[in-house]
């Protein structure tokens, strides 16, 4: 039997997508209204990470769970002349938009997905 409270599997009848700019506060709001958990299923970058932190204070949410890919997984390596520098530069703010969540004064969990989910 889970426990109050725990996740067991998501429920496709309580899901639901809107899509917008995740620059814009409102849209963000809307779409986050009725939820209990944040789930990311990429880490943005640190704007974005910082409005959606920012719509979780406004409602109340505190918890959030973030999957962060491997490098391999970043289309621009299949460009060999952008793959050095776009992987400094994705590195760099998936650092800041992390540091941002452990720092939000929330519950979160940070999953670190092997190379073989890429």
């Amino acid at each position: 039997m889970p426990k109050k409270n725990q996740t067991t599997l998501l429920d496709p009848q309580r899901e639901s997508m809107f899509q917008g700019d995740l620059l814009d506060l409102g849209r963000i709001l809307r779409g986050m209204i009725g939820c209990e958990i944040v789930y990311l299923c990429e880490m943005p970058e640190p704007q974005v990470t910082w409005r959606i932190i920012e719509a979780m204070k406004l409602l109340d949410l505190t918890r959030i769970i973030c999957l962060v890919k491997p490098e391999e997984s970043f289309l621009s390596d299949q460009i060999p002349e952008t793959k050095t520098t776009h992987k400094k530069a994705r590195s760099s703010q998936m650092t800041l938009s992390i540091r941002m969540i452990e720092e939000a004064m929330c519950d979160y969990t940070i999953l670190h997905l092997p190379a073989f989910f890429a």
